[in-house]
Order: C-alpha cells, then sequence, then structure tokens
C-alpha cells in the first residue's frame, strides 16, 4: 500500500526507486506521480472495478485508492433533488461512489459493504462562494484499514481540505460489485453505495457545471493520500531522519 501524506510546502522528499510502499511528504497533488489510470472522457458504461487489475496492481478493490477531479459547480441544473452522479462503481450493497445534489448543493462520498447493511457517508455542503470560485479539486479515498481499530475508512478533500472521514465496524475491506462504472453518469440504474436507502434510487449524469476533462478523473491504486499540517521548524531534522530511516527499511 502507498500511502502519502500532503503539506503545504515541500520539506523533504525522500528518493526511492518506486512510489509503492513509500511514505513521503509532498506539497500537493502532483506529488503522488503519475497515476495509474486517468481517464479523459464521460462515461457511464465503464468496466466494474471489481476484481480490477490497474497499472500491474490486482484486485485494486480490495486495496486502498485515491481518486482525484476537479469539477467547476456553475450550477445550472438548479433546483434539481435528483442525485447527480460524478463517479460510482459497484452496485448498492457493495460500492463506492460520489454525487452532488443541487438542491442542497451537497457533495456526498458513500462506501457501502456488508451486504449494504453499513454505509459509510461523508457530506459537504458547497457554499456561494465556492460555487462562484471556478474549479474546486475533489479527491476522495477508501482506505482498507486506516480507519479506527483498523476499519476501512473513506475521506473526502476539498482543495486539499478534509471535510470528513467516516468509518465503522461493520464495514468491510470491498469498495465495487460486479455492477460497472460510471464517469460523470450513472452507470446501473440505482447509485452505487446507496445500501438500503430507496431515496438514492433517484438520479441521473452529472449536469450542474463543467468537468475538468483536461485533467480528468485521476486513480492512484494501492494508495492513501493524506493531507496533513507543515511540520514546524525545529521537527524538520527529526521529520528527514523518519522519511530516510522508512527509505532504509
Amino acid at each position: 500500500m502507498k500511502k502519502f501524506f500532503f503539506s503545504a510546502h515541500v520539506i523533504l522528499i525522500a528518493t526511492v526507486a518506486s512510489s509503492h510502499g513509500a511514505m513521503v511528504s509532498i506539497p500537493n497533488l502532483s506529488g503522488l506521480g503519475a497515476p495509474d489510470e486517468t481517464l479523459n472522457a464521460l462515461n457511464s458504461f465503464l468496466p466494474t472495478f471489481n476484481a480490477r487489475a490497474v497499472n500491474g496492481v490486482t484486485g485494486v478493490d480490495l486495496k486502498d485508492a485515491t481518486f482525484a477531479l476537479s469539477v467547476d459547480f456553475n450550477d445550472p441544473a438548479g433546483a434539481s433533488s435528483q442525485n447527480h452522479v460524478l463517479w460510482e462503481t459497484g452496485g448498492g450493497t457493495i460500492g463506492l461512489s460520489l454525487v452532488y445534489v443541487p438542491s442542497s448543493t451537497t457533495l456526498s462520498l458513500r462506501q457501502a459493504s456488508n451486504a449494504g447493511n453499513t454505509v459509510l457517508q461523508v457530506d459537504s455542503i458547497l457554499s456561494g462562494a465556492q460555487k462562484a470560485g471556478g474549479d474546486i479539486e475533489l479527491v476522495w479515498t477508501m482506505s482498507i484499514n486506516g480507519g479506527l481499530s483498523g476499519q476501512p475508512q473513506i475521506e473526502l478533500f476539498l482543495d486539499g481540505i478534509s471535510v470528513g472521514t467516516a468509518t465503522d465496524p461493520g464495514a468491510l475491506g470491498d469498495w465495487s460489485g460486479g455492477n460497472g462504472a460510471g464517469f460523470g453518469g450513472n452507470a446501473s440504474g440505482g447509485i452505487a453505495a446507496a445500501g438500503g436507502n430507496t431515496n438514492l434510487g433517484n438520479t441521473t449524469n452529472f449536469a450542474d457545471g463543467t468537468i475538468n476533462l483536461t485533467t480528468g478523473l485521476q486513480f492512484w491504486a494501492d494508495t492513501q493520500a493524506v493531507f496533513v499540517p507543515e511540520p514546524s521548524t525545529g521537527l524538520l531534522g527529526l521529520a528527514g531522519l523518519a522519511l530516510f530511516g522508512i527509505r532504509r527499511r
């Protein structure tokens, strides 16, 4: 598993032959290096992530994951109360999805597992300033065992700031069932990761702004990105020793 920590400025970067398994301090999303997969076109009929191999990483849905996407929520859809799908994979009982609800200007990240009995959910209400400010960088992560007591955990970041995490003792470390995936559109009728919530069946393709297809949907397999505050100057030496100690092991 690759685990990356983000800070406001470059402090130290340990040079390693491969980023796999490395723990480094990096300044922003670009510090993750090249994504394992990038999609630059909207598509509601993508293959499922269930048991997929991506860039040499097998069974990606049973490993940590980091996704990133930039969106300008200029919101022409207005007061629609539907769940507008930005991205999803899997089905209602085992799946992961990121949707936007225009009527409440709410982003919702969800992961369902345990036969749909456990749904992790992180919500963030966009302010008027955020909607008017152009592209927002959305980063969402799935950690197989990074939550409390080693439980699965999801986290959502907006422009490098965490807006919430969710974990639960009943959650399982699997984020995609066999249903297909969708980028900017609903792949299978009902929303992925809905669990038993039938109200989430009211879904549609994203129509609430402009998805940046130049940077596209980026996916890093077996990777958990974490944004952290910059350490104080007095801790720089210790941070350096720790990073190089990890590299030597």
